[in-house]
């Protein structure tokens, strides 16, 4: 659920779950799929975290996290 900017920002705890189990079902693929074109674990890492930084901030409203 989510709220107006006015009212805040309200995400269910109990989907969040969810969608952590299932993103934390193909993560090893994911990887596995990286580190074999020759990326360490690390730089997948900052990759998708600048990456998911991009995403929130085109989203109006959403919380910052980087």
């Amino acid at each position: 659920m989510m709220l107006s900017r006015q009212d805040g920002f309200l995400v269910s705890g109990a989907r969040i779950a969810d969608c952590r189990e299932e993103l934390e079902v193909d993560l090893p693929e994911f990887f596995e799929k990286f580190e074999g074109y020759g990326f360490s674990r690390l730089e997948i890492l900052v990759a998708l975290s600048d990456l998911v930084g991009e995403e929130f901030a085109a989203v109006s409203g959403a919380p910052r996290l980087h």
